[in-house]
Formats: structure tokens, C-alpha cells, sequence
């Protein structure tokens, strides 16, 4: 493959071989419904001649010479409908192997191992009072690759992650009630033990059985408590995706703000491919660009984006390996890896304590919608409010919650410290999936609930 690359003739020809495997298990009431490991692989080259690009992709090692020319081709035909020609910001040529630091072992027995653990977990959740069904999905994805360039560059990558999710439904006197959470990342087998799986499950059992009798909460704008995922959902679809290059030079709310302020002083705001045992972490980009951080709000100011190296010269940056291919059929475009509110130094209970009359409100699971412009609407999982600085046990179902992302980062008075930081799992799904992290610490801000009367 790199001898092929390096004797190509175009100006830019990028070549990778991507292994995808994948291990599936679906447990529903304590019967294994799915138990699944699945292998995929292929070849793709990409390629840059006279300013415009060419994708051909194959599952066939004895083809990477034609996918060659037939990206060469298509990059001269598409050329005539180019407005002008694309350039790139110079790299350095890497040479490198990067791999998720620790490997969880996928071995027949291992597998009947997991399946034991799981089914023992799940039926200790069913066994409880009120719960009539309960759903745990857990995946374990390997990505193998190898990436070469006619500019020099020769790279491998390992990455394992691990994905989950956990669903409970609990009836009781006619009162129906579900809560549904995710995990993961790349943290190897400490998300697998006994423990961390149980731990997981009970947490999901005891808020669905709290959600059976609680109403919802009354709507209206109140001061909140946000937990981290619901700071990760606010970072990454209203800051993040405004500020990767493509979106913002697109028309985002982003666009030509840098050096301005549009969050509260105490809002630091950025995205690492390199947080270790992140679910978004990797160590190269798909053009061979080593990962670097990025910050995106600095003390409430815009001060960068995301790039590839074409919007990177384009903007006058440099690129910190923001371009990322699902697979290897797809061509990379800019996505986020892991963002994140950087914390501050207040608990959790000090957190509560600044609150008067408000709630703390819990997502369980990233979910909503925003636009390029901050407007958002977010499902949460429930609540539990607040009065005179104190969590009370009065609980609610939880509310949808609408606003502006950029008014609620704007309104945010208190941030939690590190021992309340988290970065969650999730799948970011711009014209493909990618594997990201959300998060940060809770923050005091307010916002806008829609629940009951």
C-alpha cells in the first residue's frame, strides 16, 4: 500500500486500511436475544489533483491500484464543476502507532464470561419491586487502521471502545415509568467488572422506580442544576458543532466571532482527541494529522475551531486532526472527539446550596435537538428540587427543557470542581457516525421547563 502511494501521480494521494470488529450483546429480561462478533475490513484512497479530490473505496487488497486511478479520475472530472481549486495547509510527514491503553480480551471464553455477568446483573434488577423489564446492550468495538501518504506519512491505530446502554421499565397501581442510561469509552475492563456493570443497573432500577409516582415538575423559566450530561449536550451541539469549520464557514453563529465574548467568564470550553480513556480519543487524524486539543471558548470568548486541512488553510489555522472517516468507505470530514466545560472548584453540595428555589436536574442519556444557532430542546430524565440551598425529596419526571445554549452558558454563575467532572459516551451522527465524548461538570444556570401545569 505505502509503495503504491508513493509512486502515485497526483499532487496528494492518502491511502487506509480500516478493521472494524464488533462485539454484540443484547439481554432482554434475563435472555440473551443478541450475542454477535462481527469483522469487517477495506481499502480507500483519496486523492488531490488539481485542486480537487477523489474518493474510491474496496474490500479487495488486489484492487488498491485501481482505486487509485479511479479516484484520480473522478478528482479530474469533478474538477470542471469546482468554483475554485482547493488547497491545503502544509504538514510535516508523521510516522507513528497509537492504541487505546488498555485492550479488553475478546476470546470465546470471555465472551460466555461477560454473558454470565450481564445476565446475573440484569436478573438482580428484575428481582426488585415494581420492575417488570429490563434491557442492557453492550458493544465492544475494535478499530484496527493503517493510513499512508505520497507526502511521507505512515501511521497505525488501535482503538477499542466500549458502549453501553441500560434500559429499566417499572409498573406498579396502573403507574408506568422507564429510565434509560449510557456508558462508555475506553477505559478496558474496569467498565466490564461485576461491580461497575451492578452499580449501573441499580442506579437505572432505583430512578425508574422514583419516576412511578412523581409528577411533572411546573413550567416556566427556573434556576437549575445541570448534570454533566446535560452540560455535554449543550457544549457539543450548541458550541461544538457551531464551531467545526465546515459548519461555521457554513453561515454558524460562530462565524467571525472569535475574539468575542458569548458565554459567562468562567466558561472554558475544548475539544480533546487526546483524553485518556475518552471515548473520542484517538492519536491521528484520516489525513494523517497527529491530534491536538483544541480550545473553542476561552474564559467566554470564541478563540478557535475545528479543521481539516483544507479549512484550516482556508482560515489561516493550523490542523489539530479534527477530520475523521466513519469507515473506510466514507471520506473523512471535520468532526468533534471529546468536548467538554472545564471544571472550576465548587461541590456538588455547594453547588446546591447557592440555589433558592430551583431543581437538579438529571439527563440519563444524551438526547435532543439543536440548531447552528443554539436553540435547543433536550429531554431529561428527572429532577429533584431545591429550596433554600437544600435537595429536598420532593422528585419529578423530567421535563423538557428549551432555551439558547448560548444565553444558558451565558447565565451559568457556578461550575463544579473535578471530582464532579464527567465525559459520557455517545454517537455524533454528521452525514456519518462517529464516536464522541460529551461532558463536564453540573453548572448553576436557568433555564426553560416544559412540564406540567
Amino acid at each position: 500500500m505505502q509503495e503504491i502511494v508513493l509512486n502515485s501521480d497526483v499532487d496528494l494521494a492518502i491511502m487506509r486500511k480500516k478493521e472494524r470488529r464488533i462485539i454484540m450483546i443484547i439481554f432482554k429480561d434475563n435472555r440473551p436475544e443478541t450475542v454477535t462478533s462481527t469483522f469487517g475490513n477495506g481499502y480507500c484512497a483519496r486523492v488531490l489533483v488539481d485542486g480537487s479530490w477523489g474518493f474510491a473505496s474496496t474490500t479487495r487488497e488486489d484492487q488498491l491500484r485501481d482505486i487509485l486511478k479511479k479516484a484520480r479520475t473522478l478528482a479530474l472530472h469533478s474538477r470542471n464543476y469546482k468554483h475554485s481549486k482547493i488547497e491545503l495547509a502544509p504538514l510535516a510527514p508523521s510516522k507513528g502507532t497509537w492504541k487505546s491503553q488498555r485492550i479488553v480480551e475478546s476470546s470465546e471464553s470471555a465472551i460466555t464470561e461477560l454473558c454470565e455477568l450481564i445476565g446475573a446483573c440484569q436478573q438482580r434488577v428484575l428481582d426488585q419491586p415494581s420492575i417488570v423489564s429490563s434491557t442492557i446492550n453492550l458493544n465492544l468495538i475494535t478499530d484496527s487502521s493503517m493510513l499512508c501518504t505520497s507526502e511521507g506519512s505512515f501511521i497505525t491505530q488501535k482503538e477499542q471502545r466500549i458502549l453501553g446502554t441500560i434500559s429499566t421499565v417499572g409498573r406498579e397501581k396502573g403507574d408506568m415509568a422507564s429510565y434509560y442510561t449510557e456508558f462508555g469509552g475506553q477505559y478496558g475492563s474496569d467498565m466490564l467488572s461485576e461491580s461497575s456493570i451492578e452499580e449501573k443497573c441499580m442506579q437505572c432500577f432505583r430512578i425508574c422506580q422514583t419516576l412511578l409516582h412523581s409528577p411533572l415538575p411546573p413550567s416556566g423559566k427556573t434556576e437549575v442544576v445541570l448534570d454533566p450530561t446535560l452540560v455535554g449536550f449543550l457544549v457539543h451541539e450548541a458550541v461544538g458543532h457551531a464551531a467545526e469549520a465546515d459548519i461555521a464557514l457554513g453561515g454558524s453563529c460562530l462565524l467571525g466571532k472569535t475574539g468575542q465574548r458569548i458565554a459567562a467568564e468562567s466558561v472554558t470550553i475544548t475539544d480533546n482527541p487526546c483524553y485518556l480513556g475518552a471515548p473520542g480519543s484517538y492519536g491521528y487524524d484520516d489525513e494523517g494529522v497527529p491530534a491536538r486539543p483544541t480550545a473553542l471558548l476561552d474564559r467566554g470568548v470564541v478563540s478557535g475551531f475545528l479543521h481539516n486541512r483544507e479549512t484550516s488553510f482556508y482560515m489561516g489555522a493550523e490542523p489539530h486532526g479534527n477530520a475523521r472517516a466513519w469507515n473506510f468507505s466514507c471520506e473523512p470530514v471535520i468532526r468533534m472527539s471529546n468536548t467538554y466545560l472545564h471544571p472550576q472548584d465548587l461541590t456538588l453540595e455547594e453547588l446546591i446550596e447557592d440555589v433558592h428555589d430551583g431543581y437538579l436536574v438529571s439527563a440519563g442519556h444524551m438526547g435532543g435537538e439543536s440548531d447552528y444557532n443554539g436553540e435547543f430542546t433536550i429531554g431529561t430524565g428527572f429532577c429533584q428540587k431545591i429550596e433554600h440551598g437544600v435537595l429536598t425529596e420532593k422528585k419529578f419526571k423530567g421535563p423538557v427543557i428549551t432555551g439558547n445554549a448560548f444565553e444558558v452558558l451565558h447565565d451559568i454563575t457556578s461550575i463544579g470542581n473535578r471530582e464532579v467532572f464527567e465525559i459520557r459516551a455517545a454517537t455524533c451522527g454528521k452525514t456519518q457516525p462517529a464516536f464522541v465524548g460529551v461532558g463536564g461538570p453540573p453548572v448553576k444556570t436557568h433555564v426553560m421547563f416544559r412540564g406540567g401545569g
